[in-house]
């Protein structure tokens, strides 16, 4: 049962990591589990000073179940990627920063504030945009991406299934 679902946000996932254009994911305040896997579909970060994030479904025994380990291994040095993955803690956003996650963290999510922090990217001519985009495309489709994210979604639903992960969510709720 719960791979129909994982699967149905995998492929919303992957639909915005292709989209040909650049995609930019705002963080205002905690995004941890699914609202990390979101923001990394995007091609870029953007926090307001303070937040946090973090992959944290191994504390839930299992694994990124749309795809965001699988994304998360293209936007990050691998061993960066490994790491956060491995310790599903919860990282502000100035470490995240230094990893390369975030690229810009602002006092606060105000357009104005975002707009002047796109402004480069945003100057840049969309035909432009659309071309570089499409070859980091290409690159992911030679690499296979979306099959990857396909096999981590199905290992998360094996795992979701699991007493491990059950009994870590009934811990986690009686907190």
């Amino acid at each position: 049962q719960a791979y129909e679902m994982l699967e149905r946000m995998g492929k919303l996932l992957y639909r915005l990591a292709t989209l040909e254009k650049p995609t930019v994911a705002l963080i205002n305040g905690v995004a941890v589990g699914g609202g990390c896997e979101l923001a990394t579909a995007c091609d870029f970060r953007i926090a307001k000073a303070g937040s946090k994030m973090g992959f944290v479904q191994g504390k839930l025994a299992i694994t990124t179940g749309w795809g965001g380990g699988s994304l998360l291994f293209e936007r990050l040095a691998p061993h960066d990627a490994l790491k956060i993955l491995s310790e599903a803690k919860v990282y502000d956003v100035e470490t995240l920063m230094e990893k390369g996650y975030i690229h810009q963290i602002i006092p606060n999510l105000s357009m104005d504030h975002v707009h002047s922090h796109l402004h480069d990217l945003l100057d840049t001519p969309v035909q432009v945009l659309t071309a570089y985009k499409k070859l980091l495309i290409q690159k992911w489709q030679q690499q296979q991406l979306e099959q990857r994210m396909a096999k981590e979604i199905r290992q998360c639903a094996v795992l979701w299934e699991k007493d491990e992960h059950h009994e870590a969510v009934e811990a986690f709720l009686a907190k």
